[in-house]
């Protein structure tokens, strides 16, 4: 857990919070809301690991966080689907959520695949 306690809940944490409040007005879905408050939820994850030194916790987040991307990804288009003002909110939350991930899996000392 040594580069979790380093590094701290630092900036990809405050980034996932502001860029999840400002995504909360332009994405209406249930499933996109949904990853958004597992987004602004990140920061508390990494507080909580670090109080429990248990890496698990952030873990169990990572999963979460995951099932969530996963049910919004699956629940409509992406591109193409609706305003270009939905598309790019859409397209700025699949961002937030990879960089939470890869930042995430990071402090745990694992690498994200680039693709799937």
């Amino acid at each position: 857990m040594s580069a979790l306690t380093a590094t701290g809940p630092d900036s990809s944490a405050s980034a996932a919070s502001g860029a999840a409040s400002e995504l909360h007005g332009a994405l209406g879905s249930p499933a996109a809301r949904a990853c958004l408050l597992k987004l602004d939820a990140y920061g508390e994850a990494i507080r909580g690991a670090l109080r429990e030194h248990e890496p698990s916790v952030l873990a169990r987040y990572l999963l979460e966080l995951a099932k969530a991307f996963n049910r919004f990804y699956n629940s409509g288009r992406i591109v193409g689907a609706g305003s270009a003002g939905e598309t790019a909110a859409k397209l700025r939350l699949t961002a937030a959520c990879a960089a939470v991930l890869s930042h995430g899996l990071g402090l745990l000392g694992l690498s994200a695949p680039t693709r799937i």
